[in-house]
């Protein structure tokens, strides 16, 4: 017995020490991307190629693997040749012994979380034509200055969070975006000198308003840009910002500061876009029931609201990237942006033929009782729905609140060839009346609705067409001189229950 728990023992060992020698093989070279190569050597990492290099997920259903260097402590030192164009998601995250980057002019993106947690990084110089800083691409580093390149369009949330040596930051005016709370929890953050009337600034950005104390708060002169969530301390305070004939990069989330109507008592708000606005960040608002309009101003040569739609559209590539409650989606429109219609509840919502690309999450969360769409069903299937496979839930039943089978815009669409149904004419008959209305494609049936009271409250009635040909009914049997509203709907089938479009909007007609 003992003689076989020594044998088993040493398998074991030899078993370990062949594991580690693996695993200490793998670490030292191997490849990092496509056309990317990594040598650890003597503590100092040298990464070679060309192209982007690999990037790496905790979250292996996302299709990535996890990092090879994370919490790796034998890395000192980390040198990107020329030719590689990116620094990866999660390459180096928690590497506390990483003291000095090289990286080349090639750099265009330093991407998420890529030096979070590298305790010993003190000073990092980024190449000149880096043109991305991603998502907590250097929080909780041990950066003392840091100055971003000209080249600079956008700077991810928490890029330099709880950076708390961090007291030195030089940002130039080109920077088109800069994420929520990218620099807070910095020393330069928590020094009170550099904050004024509550407000703290770094050259001509706008970082971050403590508490608004007035319900109109006025951004200074000559400020060319506001940070995501820049007012998200003062919900409960503010009712209107007043932006400078300066501004020109401005994130959607400021005017989400006051139109929740959760928090407003109920108010509604406009969301009025000025002329001097060249750039807009859609970082979505969570509730857009406060709004009552949005309109771009005239003047504006790139972004507009034509036709009165309640909606922003990008004029030269007629996309439209931001809708609320009230918006309609004019048949000039050709892409529907990322988070257009986030988390709005509609009745229903109309999509035109013109319509070309639907982008990753430009529904998400949205509630929408009925879609229709003015092509035919080859139509839609020629148009490109970028969609996340993985099965993010995004239509939503408008009435029930509950999801359609985790369905995306792609498959939430129930009738073509169609514009919202209405009653197109009704006229009036001896003790009748009759109703016409126009077809929707796709429907297997349409319900009329008649009552005496104009809510439909009670003295409700109904009648039900079958099929998708007849298109008007004559209803008899009623009061003579009385006054009827109407209002009709059509319906799909699936798995053997009637699924209802919306209603009309009802119409009044007098008996003979």
């Amino acid at each position: 017995m003992k003689k076989a728990l020594s044998i088993l023992l040493s398998v074991l060992i030899l078993f370990s020490v062949f594991s580690s020698f693996t695993a200490f093989a793998v670490e030292t070279s191997g490849k990092c991307g496509e056309n990317a190569t990594y040598e650890l050597k003597d503590g100092v990492l040298t990464i070679s190629g060309k192209g982007e290099m690999e990037d790496f997920s905790e979250d292996l259903s996302a299709g990535k693997r996890r990092s090879i260097w994370k919490n790796n402590t034998k890395i000192t030192k980390v040198v990107v040749k020329s030719g590689i164009t990116s620094v990866g998601g999660e390459a180096f995250v928690n590497c506390t012994n990483i003291a000095s980057i090289s990286l080349p002019k090639t750099i265009k993106k330093i991407k998420y979380y890529a030096f979070q947690g590298c305790s010993g990084l003190t000073k990092v110089t980024l190449p000149e034509k880096l043109e991305i800083i991603g998502k907590k691409a250097f929080e909780g580093t041990g950066l003392e200055t840091i100055v971003i390149p000209k080249s600079v369009q956008q700077i991810g949330d928490t890029a330099f969070y709880r950076c708390k040596s961090l007291s030195k930051i030089t940002l130039p005016d080109t920077v088109k975006d800069i994420g929520n709370a990218a620099f807070s929890q910095t020393a330069y953050f928590k020094d009170e000198n550099n904050w004024e009337d509550d407000a703290l600034y770094i050259g001509k950005t706008l970082i971050k308003v403590k508490k608004a104390s007035h319900e109109v708060y006025k951004i200074k002169d000559r400020t060319l840009t506001v940070a995501r969530k820049a007012f998200e301390a003062s919900d409960k305070v503010l009712k209107k910002i007043e932006f400078p004939t300066s501004l020109k990069n401005l994130p959607l989330s400021v005017f989400g500061t006051f139109i929740n109507p959760n928090v407003n008592e109920g108010k509604s708000y406009d969301v009025f876009i000025p002329k001097s606005i060249t750039y807009i960040i859609n970082d979505y608002i969570v509730d857009t029931g406060g709004i009552n309009s949005v309109k771009v101003s005239s003047k504006n040569t790139h972004y507009d609201s034509r036709k009165s739609c309640n909606a922003i559209i990008e004029t030269k590539t007629n996309t439209l990237i931001f809708g609320c409650e009230k918006s309609t989606i004019p048949n000039t429109v050709e892409k529907i942006a990322e988070y257009a219609f986030y988390s709005v509840n509609k009745e229903y919502l109309f999509i035109p033929k013109s319509v070309k690309k639907i982008e990753d999450k430009a529904f998400k969360d949205t509630f929408i009782g009925t879609i229709y769409y003015s092509g035919s069903t080859s139509d839609w299937k020629r148009v490109k729905v970028v969609y996340d496979k993985i099965g993010d839930k995004e239509i939503y039943d408008y009435k029930y609140s509950k999801s359609i089978e985790n369905e995306t815009i792609y498959t939430a669409v129930k009738y073509y060839h169609s514009t919202p149904i209405k009653v197109k004419k009704l006229t009036s008959g001896k003790k009748s009346f009759k109703v016409t209305f126009n077809k929707l494609g796709g429907a297997k049936g349409y319900q009329i609705q008649y009552s005496t009271d104009k809510k439909f409250k009670k003295y409700v009635h109904k009648v039900t067409l079958k099929g998708n040909k007849t298109f008007s009914r004559t209803v008899k049997g009623l009061s003579a001189k009385k006054k009827y509203y109407v209002r009709v709907r059509g319906y799909s089938v699936k798995n053997g229950k009637n699924i209802y479009a919306n209603w009309s909007k009802s119409k009044s007609i007098k008996t003979k």
